[in-house]
């Protein structure tokens, strides 16, 4: 293969492509979730703990809630976050 010098070379212009269109509701508003919400149902209702996860089943089957949280039961305030030294 023989060197062929040159004192440039052309970048052929290609142009922009246009992007391919995405149809928004085969991508928004899917939940996916590894988990399968009915078994953790049963699981939960066999061990006689759905009280202590009253929203899991609802938050595997419906994504994370948007809404508001449930109500704190317990407030953890350390004094160091109003201004007074730590001890």
């Amino acid at each position: 293969m023989t060197n062929t010098p040159a004192h440039c070379a052309v970048t052929p212009n290609m142009g922009p492509r246009a992007a391919p269109a995405i149809d928004l509701s085969n991508i928004l508003y899917k939940v996916i979730t590894p988990y399968n919400a009915q078994a953790w149902l049963l699981a939960l209702a066999e061990a006689d703990i759905t009280h202590s996860y009253p929203n899991l089943v609802h938050d595997l089957t419906h994504s994370s809630p948007i809404s508001n949280p449930p109500s704190y039961i317990h407030f953890l305030a350390l004094k160091c976050f109003f201004g007074e030294p730590a001890s």
